[in-house]
């Protein structure tokens, strides 16, 4: 049982001169476990960036802990968009830290809000509009391999992302607006689709490329066999525990692209586990 009294005394002793004192200090934080950060914030604590850099190792590895004992949790949601959105939270909460600010639901409920203040009713073509043409949203075509293009908070307050966090934050804002909108593994990057509502007719969404709209009918120029094959894919509904899992290997590739292996290794033990 750690003694949480003692903790502004051994924050302080982190600027202790000798080393000796100063990684005792780091082992006691360390015992605190995954509670540590939260008590540092609830004792109201200031952690210059000396301090901070010093408790990052501790910070990053009962973040990694947290991560995987909420992520096994997820198996016992029962709906598939709120498993999906619950999953990206995670993320955004592992890599933006727990207590940042900005957090993913609220920020989907605010486009939503901004939605209905120019159309008066859901529709999927508007919503693919307004968010790739009026908001802006893009495809991350200069740091396609950045971790936090998987992270839907830094997508939606950078304005960019890779295709299939575009295509999350449309499903979920969709979601909420009461429209029907899957996402679709297409080859090449990840698509979204969704049925015309009159027409019934299938059309995938490219969110990565401005919110291009590929109408069903328009495959029917491909070759008979390419036909045969993309039509199949198109039409394959795609779970939320599908799209967590590529969600976890792009995260375990950008990692391993930008050098991290403590984290390349963490996302790709999680996506096994998945």
């Amino acid at each position: 049982m750690v003694n949480t009294k003692m903790l502004p005394h051994l924050i302080n002793l982190l600027d202790d001169p000798s080393p000796e004192i100063r990684n005792s200090v780091l082992s006691e934080l360390d015992k605190y476990g995954m509670a540590l950060e939260e008590e540092i914030v609830h004792s109201d604590i200031e952690l210059d960036p000396l301090r901070k850099l010093m408790l990052e190792t501790i910070f990053e590895k009962n973040d990694r802990a947290l991560l995987k004992k909420d992520w096994m949790a997820l198996a016992n949601i029962q709906d598939e968009t709120s498993k999906l959105e619950t999953g990206l939270e995670l993320i955004c909460s592992f890599q933006n830290g727990r207590f940042y600010p900005a957090k993913l639901s609220s920020l989907i409920d605010e486009l939503v809000k901004e939605y209905y203040e120019t159309y008066l009713e859901p529709d999927t073509i508007k919503l693919v509009y307004f968010l790739f043409q009026q908001k802006r949203l893009k495809g991350a075509d200069r740091d396609y391999y950045n971790p936090m293009n998987s992270n839907l908070v830094y997508v939606l307050e950078y304005g960019q992302g890779i295709p299939i966090s575009l295509v999350a934050i449309l499903i979920l804002a969709g979601q909420r607006l009461g429209l029907e909108i899957d996402g679709c593994n297409f080859p090449g990057h990840f698509l979204a689709r969704f049925n015309h509502p009159v027409s019934s007719e299938l059309i995938l969404v490219d969110c990565y490329n401005g919110g291009h709209l590929i109408y069903e009918s328009d495959m029917n120029t491909l070759a008979k066999d390419t036909l045969k094959h993309l039509a199949g894919l198109a039409h394959e509904r795609v779970d939320s525990i599908t799209m967590l899992r590529r969600v976890l290997g792009n995260l375990a590739n950008s990692y391993q692209k930008n050098g991290d292996v403590t984290n390349q290794e963490f996302f790709e033990a999680l996506l096994e586990r998945t």
